[in-house]
């Protein structure tokens, strides 16, 4: 196994999984941050099986501490500097940010435009995701 789930494995099976992309220094990301938060702790309320984890484009170690530790709990980080971070970046074509793929726990997109659908349709979206994780059927373009 490589990757995530060489990373996370254990964490990660059986959840639909949010790769989230973003840095402290992006005021977009900022903005997007705070629905996305809004937008978890409701599905956590519900104990829906969604695991995050952030991908920092930080440009220091202490200002990307000092944003995951604003983060819900239960998130999990890529260590600032890591070579993961850029290995996503190439995979999932990472040029913006705030960006959020949405994964299965054997890393196929279910879409790329996570940002998109957390802020247009909510917490329904979660809904899509889960059944297309479920299923094998991607909700966006095909890889």
């Amino acid at each position: 196994s490589s990757g995530i789930n060489a990373e996370y494995g254990d964490l990660l099976l059986g959840k639909v999984i949010c790769l989230l992309f973003g840095a402290a220094w992006s005021p977009p990301f900022i903005d997007f941050l705070s629905c996305f938060k809004s937008f978890y702790n409701e599905l956590q309320a519900d104990d829906a099986p969604l695991e995050v984890i952030y991908v920092s484009f930080d440009r220091t170690k202490q200002e990307m501490t000092e944003l995951t530790e604003t983060f819900p709990a239960r998130w999990v980080s890529v260590p600032h500097g890591h070579n993961m971070i850029n290995y996503l970046k190439l995979k999932y074509s990472i040029v913006v940010i705030p960006k959020l793929i949405v994964v299965r726990d054997t890393g196929r997109v279910i879409t790329d435009k996570g940002v998109k659908e957390v802020r247009k349709r909510t917490k329904r979206c979660f809904t899509d995701w889960y059944n297309s994780a479920n299923t094998g059927i991607a909700v966006g373009p095909a890889e």
